[in-house]
């Protein structure tokens, strides 16, 4: 049970990790959205920008010791994968057309409508 969800980073080096989250479903791309209109200014600092997507994706849950987690695989997923390219500053949907955004064109996207928009698509 759970609407597990992840977000895909890749880092410079072509490496990646994920941000695992097993309750928040389609919303980690409204926190996704709101971490980096908050961290723009850290945009081009990778290791910054991924703290600043993870902090905002676990915001209020600090303390849990279930709920969200960090790997270098995907832990277990429900939802199509979110990925944020450090090396483009692009914003990825995994669905069925592979969406890309800038992080420009990311953060100006209405955020109320945004998980539904990206799952219709």
């Amino acid at each position: 049970m759970g609407d597990r969800s992840n977000i895909k980073i890749i880092d410079s080096n072509e490496g990646s990790f994920y941000l695992y989250a097993h309750w928040l479903g389609a919303d980690n791309t409204r926190r996704l959205h709101k971490a980096l209109k908050r961290g723009k200014s850290r945009w081009g600092d990778e290791s910054y920008m991924s703290r600043i997507i993870f902090c905002t994706l676990v915001e209020g849950h600090e303390q849990d010791l279930t709920g969200y987690g960090l790997s270098t695989f995907m832990p277990d997923n429900g939802n199509p994968i979110t990925v944020v390219d450090m090396r483009t500053m692009t914003v990825t949907f995994e669905n069925q057309n592979n969406d890309t955004w800038t992080f420009e064109e990311y953060v100006a996207l209405d955020p109320e409508t945004l998980p539904a928009r990206l799952l219709d698509m």
